[in-house]
Order: structure tokens, then C-alpha cells, then sequence
């Protein structure tokens, strides 16, 4: 998930580059700017939390399936170990052989449908996650900057930076916003908006 919050950061940055450009070409360049960190933020963020234990236990759970398959695989393998000890006996004749043969083939048949079945489950379980992630992710970052404009607002903000990304190299720690949007964000839906910060 840090991953997803980087890139998120380095977008984000590359976007406010190209904005303190153009306040620096500007004229007039009478701007208030504030800044925030994200990742701070959302390390923070109640329902980030929330979303990481749940996401843990998805994980633990797809492990555990995971483990559980390969123990039958590992089960097969024993079987065909067992197998091929029994067809190397002296003592078997070519016709003794023929069914242990048919046995040791189905086994070895069995052991690669197993292979794949679970580089398919570790597939479809990795894409499914990923996929959650992200849309949690967007619909946690949508409220985030929505309590961050409304915050922007009331502080008379032209720009709020994110502190966490690239383009901002140093700020004000009077500039920075991150510990009231922390707060604001973590608030019962009832007191977000009366009990904002001005």
C-alpha cells in the first residue's frame, strides 16, 4: 500500500512542479501556500488503519490456502517418491510394473495441475487485492482532499503542496497543515464540518 502512496506522491509532485513554475514566472506572485504530507496523513488516517488490518487478514487467509495446497502438493510427491520405490523393487515383474506405472503417471499428472492451480490462486488473489487497494485507496484519498480544500478555504490557501513528494524541498512549519487535516479526517462525520479549525 506504501507503494500506491509513493506513486500517488510523485504524481502529486510532479503536478505542483509544474504549478510552482508558473508561480514563479508570474508577475504578481502574491500566493498563500500551504503544505501537507500524505503519507503522514494517511498513516494516520482512521480508516487507513482500518483498511491495513483488514487487508492483513486477507493476506494471512490467502497464505493460508496457499499453504494448504502446497501441503496436497507436497502430499502428491510423497505418493509418487512411494510409487517409483515400489517400481524399482527387484522383485516386481514387467506385468507387476504396468499398474504402478498407469499410478506414478496420474500422480505426476495430478502434481502439475497442482503447480498451476496455485500459481493461478497466487495470481487472481494478487490482482483481487490489488485491485481493493486501489479503490480504497481513491476513495479514502477523495474524502482526505476534500477535508483538505475545505481546510485550504478557510486558511485563504491558493496552493496546498504535498510535503511528502518530491517537488517541496522545505516549508514553514507554520505552512504546514498536516497535523489539522490529521485531525479533522480522524473527527465523527457530525463534528467534520462545525468543528474545522480556522
Amino acid at each position: 500500500m506504501n507503494q500506491l502512496i509513493k506513486r500517488l506522491g510523485l504524481s502529486i509532485a510532479v503536478t505542483f512542479a509544474s504549478v510552482l513554475n508558473i508561480i514563479a514566472e508570474s508577475k504578481d506572485p502574491q500566493y498563500t501556500i500551504y503544505t501537507v504530507n500524505m503519507a503522514e496523513v494517511y498513516d494516520n488516517f482512521y480508516k487507513g488503519k482500518e483498511a491495513r488490518n483488514s487487508f492483513e487478514i486477507l493476506t494471512k487467509q490467502a497464505q493460508d490456502e496457499v499453504e494448504k495446497m502446497m501441503q496436497e502438493g507436497r502430499n502428491i510427491i510423497e505418493k509418487i517418491q512411494s510409487l517409483q520405490e515400489k517400481l524399482n523393487s527387484v522383485a516386481l515383474d514387467e506385468r507387476a510394473k504396468e499398474p504402478i506405472l498407469t499410478e506414478l503417471n496420474a500422480a505426476g499428472e495430478n502434481l502439475h495441475k497442482k503447480e498451476i492451480e496455485i500459481n493461478q490462486f497466487r495470481q487472481d488473489k494478487d490482482d483481487n487485492l490489488t485491485q481493493k487497494r486501489q479503490a480504497v485507496l481513491s476513495e479514502h484519498f477523495k474524502e482526505l482532499n476534500a477535508h483538505i480544500a475545505n481546510l485550504a478555504k478557510q486558511k485563504g490557501a491558493d496552493f496546498v503542496l504535498n510535503s511528502a513528494g518530491m517537488g517541496v524541498l522545505y516549508t514553514k512549519p507554520e505552512y504546514d497543515l498536516t497535523q489539522e487535516v490529521i485531525e479533522i479526517a480522524n473527527k465523527p462525520v457530525s463534528q467534520q464540518t462545525s468543528g474545522m479549525r480556522k
